[in-house]
């Protein structure tokens, strides 16, 4: 392989992963002083798939009212992913934003996969700690 062709390979590869490391470094967690700013958060009831459960967050980082009124607004941030982290029948979840880079990424969240639960009562909280919403299965 010529010189010439090594260094299209290697420009051609580093022009494919760029989008994915700004994404990567750019993402940022919110904390809950900024969720109750954009309008606060709740989850809906979990629906069941065959790939186990997904719990709807309620989220919009456009600044539209979900639980308190807003105090703060962005068109620019989008709801990245939410993450998740299950503690017996406590669940766990924090929303990421960051800049739009992807075609139809939008500034509400998606819902979540939960996987498999067991029948039973969840709490939901905010990874800071603060209750979100409950839920029977």
């Amino acid at each position: 392989m010529t010189k010439k062709w090594k260094i299209i390979i290697i420009v051609a590869l580093l022009l494919l992963t760029i989008p994915f490391a700004f994404d990567f470094i750019t993402v940022r967690t919110l904390e809950w002083d900024m969720v109750q700013k954009y309008g606060g958060i709740k989850v809906g009831q979990p629906l069941a798939t065959e790939n186990g459960y997904y719990l709807p967050i309620i989220f919009d980082s456009s600044g539209d009212s979900v639980t308190v009124r807003p105090t703060a607004v962005s068109s620019f941030y989008v709801c990245k992913r939410t993450h998740i982290n299950k503690k017996d029948k406590n669940i766990f979840i924090s929303v990421k934003i960051s800049g739009p880079f992807f075609d139809g990424e939008t500034c509400k969240c998606k819902a979540t996969k939960l996987g498999h639960l067991d029948r039973g009562h969840y709490k939901v909280f905010y990874d800071s700690g603060q209750l979100i919403g409950e839920f029977d299965i």
